[in-house]
């Protein structure tokens, strides 16, 4: 019986590990993407430049800029380590721009 409480004690961590490291990448790519979108309309690599400084930041990394039409996209990975389960990474992306810029 000691030994299930254990094992669900372990997953109860690890997933809240991972589900942290998640709302960290999510965070990362939105904040990239804004960063990005302010710089958009003047010069794309330095929106890009941008983004990568904010991620940079906030512990993780680009993995791919693009701007189109002043509409920037950030994806962004984050490495994480669960302490039960090993190394991770997780992922998000995220878009910003002008006020009805793709429609």
């Amino acid at each position: 019986m000691m030994a299930l409480v254990w094992l669900a004690a372990v997953v109860a961590v690890d997933v809240g590990v991972a589900r942290a490291a998640r709302l960290r990448a999510e965070t990362a790519a939105d904040l990239a993407a804004l960063a990005a979108a302010a710089h958009a309309l003047t010069t794309s690599e330095g929106a890009c430049a941008r983004a990568h400084a904010v991620t940079t930041a906030n512990g993780s990394r680009v993995d791919r800029c693009s701007v189109v039409d002043g509409i920037t996209e950030v994806a962004v990975s984050l490495r994480f380590t669960l302490p039960f389960s090993g190394s991770r990474t997780a992922r998000a992306v995220a878009r910003a721009g002008p006020i009805g810029a793709d429609e």
